[in-house]
């Protein structure tokens, strides 16, 4: 029963490193991995250039039937 509970002892701190490390990359691909989001988030804005790239993507996808499209 001990080596069970040591087992469960060293998979819970082995999930909870690498849930860590998961949170700590999804926030750096979120920001820094992508130059301007850091500043899209904060102000609320996003370039022309981006927003136009996007939102064609969006509409493209709307009209094969993927996905949600460009909501109003």
């Amino acid at each position: 029963m001990q080596a069970l509970r040591e087992a469960a002892i060293l998979l819970h701190d082995l999930v909870v490193i690498l849930f860590s490390m998961a949170i700590v990359f999804h926030i750096y691909l979120g920001t820094v991995a992508e130059p301007g989001t850091f500043a899209s988030m904060t102000r609320g804005t996003v370039s022309k250039a981006w927003a136009r790239c996007t939102i064609r993507a969006g509409i493209e996808r709307s009209r094969r039937g993927h996905g949600q499209g460009h909501r109003r």
